[in-house]
């Protein structure tokens, strides 16, 4: 680790924090950089790529739990960001907020989150805009991903909370895949 909290593949890269974006930071964060980054600052499509991966890699529910709230908190970001931007699918984007939220709060009400994941701090995902409708297909297909990958641990978890929490976040992925898919 660097003095500034980065794994130091940063710091052999001579890559500092003021070199950095904040979508940078939300892409290290959720696992994407592996000692590579771009200067010139990650696109929103990166960090849901790199939630993604984290959703499809996940072997056990610990970590597809910690993996659900990064892909929660990275669509969240993304979906405020184009209700901010007001642009064609404004109204699909203000629908899409609510389940994303609630399924990052359902996330967090599983025993088996992670701590470190209920102390961090989310960072925003920041970096070039893409076209809405690509935007929405991006976000819609992780939620799908993810919906699918929480049921599936919902019908493994052996501890009751888990398994509530499971589905209900699981549910949330799939009202927010039916209104931006």
């Amino acid at each position: 680790m660097t003095p500034w909290g980065f794994p130091s593949a940063f710091a052999a890269e001579r890559v500092y924090p003021q070199a950095l974006n904040p979508g940078d930071l939300a892409t290290a964060k959720f696992g994407k950089l592996a000692g590579a980054v771009s200067r010139k600052g990650a696109t929103i499509m990166r960090c849901l790529d790199a939630a993604r991966e984290r959703v499809e890699r996940a072997t056990d529910l610990a970590q597809l739990l910690d993996a659900s709230y990064c892909a929660f908190t990275t669509m969240l970001d993304v979906i405020q960001r184009e209700q901010e931007s007001g642009g064609p699918l404004f109204g699909a984007f203000m629908m899409a907020g609510h389940p994303a939220s609630s399924g990052r709060l359902a996330v967090l009400t599983a025993p088996s989150l992670p701590a470190p994941t209920r102390l961090s701090p989310s960072l925003p995902a920041a970096g070039l805009p893409a076209p809405a409708e690509h935007t929405a297909e991006e976000v819609a297909s992780l939620s799908l991903i993810l919906a699918y990958r929480l049921d599936d641990q919902a019908a493994a978890a052996d501890n009751a909370e888990d398994r509530d929490a499971c589905v209900d976040a699981a549910r949330h992925a799939w009202t927010l895949h039916a209104r931006l898919g």
